[in-house]
């Protein structure tokens, strides 16, 4: 086996592992590409924020093609701020998808931004308010 064989092999192995682990975290992560369009879902992302929805609903679209409701809302302007600025940012804010609040750090690399939420509608004690909240 030549060293380049081996090097592809251990790529392969680290990126399978990578992929095991995001898919089976319990945290939301997804990741949108430089034209703000979904490029991967971990199934906690689907369950937790995007209603079940299929990867392959999601993939390729804008969270707000998709979920035209979220435009504007803190969560979309504080994502696209870190594309665009290239800087990490964290929120907090209700999610208009989801009767949750959704806590989100997102980090921008490699012209792409990944993004880790979870729901912590428990610790802020309430459910959102649909005519008051401020949409995912």
């Amino acid at each position: 086996m030549t060293d380049r064989r081996r090097a592809e092999d251990a790529l392969a192995a680290a990126l399978d592992r990578v992929e095991t682990v995001l898919s089976s975290i319990t945290e939301a992560y997804f990741v949108l590409d430089a034209e703000f369009r979904f490029a991967e879902v971990n199934p906690a992302a689907r369950r937790m924020i995007f209603r079940d929805m299929p990867a392959d609903e999601l993939s390729g679209r804008s969270p707000t093609d998709v979920f035209p409701e979220g435009r504007g809302t803190a969560l979309d302007r504080e994502f696209r701020r870190a594309l665009a600025e290239g800087v990490p940012v964290h929120v907090e804010a209700q999610s208009g998808i989801v009767d949750r609040w959704i806590e989100a750090h997102a980090y921008p690399r490699n012209g792409r931004l990944e993004v880790y939420a979870r729901d912590v509608t428990d610790r802020r004690g309430q459910r959102t308010n649909p005519a008051q909240r401020d949409r995912l």
